[in-house]
């Protein structure tokens, strides 16, 4: 699992770039709505907990009970294509690779 609290930490997924773009994209998009509704002087103390999960993480996934929202991401790139998903919570943001999707508390 990588976690992301602040624009600066997306720096480690710099060696997958189709993930940076996702994950830099929705966080810029939770700054701005931040800066909207709430005080410009705490976004440097606030913590958005966006979480990158990957295989091993399946416990994480099992404890957590119906997301705010649940979004298929697709891919295609010259080289091949990919499936994530991005759950959202009010406490956390979780990206979900495909291959663990069966373990995401969805509605069917």
């Amino acid at each position: 699992m990588i976690t992301i609290r602040n624009l600066q930490d997306t720096e480690q997924l710099l060696d997958d770039p189709e993930l940076w773009r996702e994950v830099y994209g929705y966080l810029s998009v939770c700054i701005a709505e931040f800066l909207e509704y709430g005080d410009p002087e705490d976004l440097e103390e606030h913590d958005f907990n966006v979480q990158i999960l990957d295989d091993g993480d399946e416990p994480v996934l099992q404890a957590l009970g119906s997301p705010e929202e649940a979004v298929r991401i697709d891919i295609q790139t010259s080289d091949g294509s990919r499936c994530l998903y991005r759950v959202v919570y009010p406490s956390e943001i979780l990206f979900v690779p495909e291959q663990l999707a069966s373990y995401l508390p969805l509605a069917s």
